[in-house]
């Protein structure tokens, strides 16, 4: 699979890796900041970009000891820096599980999560550095099954 890079002009993401690096740490210390000072009991999101998750499940994290994650999305967002996708929003749950990028997982405040953390529901058809990464971490799932399209539980 060719790796997809950014259009030219985009002379930082060869040094960082990450498009729009400075912005997506702004909006993790801002969404920080602000569930610090209003300390909500739970928080929704709907929509919007997946990377505003980073800060809410790091939050609720240290809020509560067992809390886990249903991640109800196409994607498994467990890119890391070496596999060519730039945007943050695709790494934030392999920082949440500490294995995405270094300077978004150290934005972190509390524990990592574990994969037996994690359940993903709705699942597409994945890249070979996710299935690997899922394998790896033997995260658990519901997924569309390329077999009749018939929806298939474990191990994705």
């Amino acid at each position: 699979m060719a790796k997809r890079v950014p259009k030219l002009g985009h002379e930082k993401w060869e040094a960082v890796h990450i498009c729009a690096e400075d912005e997506v740490l702004a909006g993790i210390q801002d969404a920080q900041r602000k569930l610090t000072a209003e300390n909500p009991d739970r928080v929704v999101t709907v929509g919007g970009n997946c990377m505003a998750s980073l800060a809410l499940f790091d939050y609720l994290h240290g809020k509560y000891e067992n809390v886990g994650i249903v991640w109800i999305y196409a994607h498994p967002d467990v890119s890391t820096l070496n596999d060519g996708y730039p945007n943050a929003h695709a790494m934030v749950l392999g920082n949440l599980l500490e294995q995405g990028a270094p300077q978004l997982v150290s934005r972190m405040r509390h524990p990592v999560f574990k994969p037996s953390d994690v359940l993903h529901v709705g699942l597409q058809q994945l890249h070979d550095y996710q299935e690997v990464c899922l394998n790896k971490h033997r995260c658990c799932g519901f997924s569309r099954c390329p077999h009749g399209g018939k929806r298939h539980a474990g191990s994705v």
